[in-house]
């Protein structure tokens, strides 16, 4: 939510310095947007990148993030997050806070998934109560072994909301994909396919979007947030698929 600027809101003071001439100082005012929806794991190269060097993988990815923040769980009992990466149908590794590693069976390359949840029920946001993130993807290690970045495609999604992060009930929404900086077997991004929940993920409804990825809401009068299930995929088969319910509210 917007936080208060603290101390004074004038723009600028003066002030007698001790040989009697005045200067002036300015005091400037920020707003702060903390939990601002949409809320779901996201990664960019301002945190940590997914990177394989020779046979082991390595993913840092926190469940709560967005384009300019990260937003990692430290509330204890009040959320949780799990994430599992996998080789066909052989758990590599899993774990509860925001990191998991494994390594590989081979040097080839061969398809992964990675499968990131989260659950929680804080009191400062009823948004993003719950979120399933699904990444397939294909790695091989370099033949230098040196490290190179996993080819996890990232969506981006832009809606205007009020201070409670709410929007209104006829908004649009946007969504985008792309793939990380300097991912290692990345190929050319498509759109990205989304389909809407006014009831908390108990139906669904695909939205029909225009050729920059903007969807328009028609949130029924009874409806008080929006939930959505979005996906995306490469030509080189890595894909994306995720869940938020409870992405953002309606006013």
């Amino acid at each position: 939510m917007a936080q208060p600027c603290a101390g004074s809101p004038s723009p600028s003071r003066s002030k007698r310095n001790g040989s009697g001439s005045t200067t002036a100082t300015t005091t400037h005012c920020t707003a702060t947007r903390w939990f601002k929806p949409i809320e779901r794991p996201y990664l960019n190269d301002v945190y940590s990148l997914p990177t394989r060097k020779g046979d082991h993988l390595y993913i840092d990815i926190p469940a709560w993030g967005s384009r300019d923040h990260v937003g990692m769980n430290q509330i204890d009992g009040a959320a949780e997050q799990r994430q599992t990466l996998y080789q066909g149908a052989k758990e590599l590794g899993t774990g509860t806070f925001t990191q998991v590693s494994g390594d590989a069976p081979s040097a080839g390359k061969l398809p992964y998934r990675l499968v990131v949840t989260g659950k929680r029920d804080v009191p400062f946001t009823p948004c993003s109560s719950s979120t399933r993130t699904e990444w397939d993807f294909t790695s091989k290690a370099a033949s230098d072994g040196s490290d190179t970045v996993l080819p996890l495609l990232q969506i981006d999604y832009t809606v205007t909301t009020d201070p409670a992060g709410r929007a209104g009930r006829h908004d649009t929404l946007s969504g985008t994909a792309a793939q990380l900086p300097g991912a290692a077997g990345a190929g050319r991004v498509g759109a990205v396919t989304l389909e809407l929940s006014y009831d908390g993920g108990t139906t669904w409804h695909r939205a029909t979007g225009d050729h920059d990825g903007r969807f328009r809401l028609d949130a029924p009068k009874n409806a008080s947030f929006v939930s959505l299930r979005a996906s995306a995929e490469d030509s080189a088969g890595n894909a994306v698929h995720q869940t938020v319910i409870r992405a953002f509210g309606l006013r």
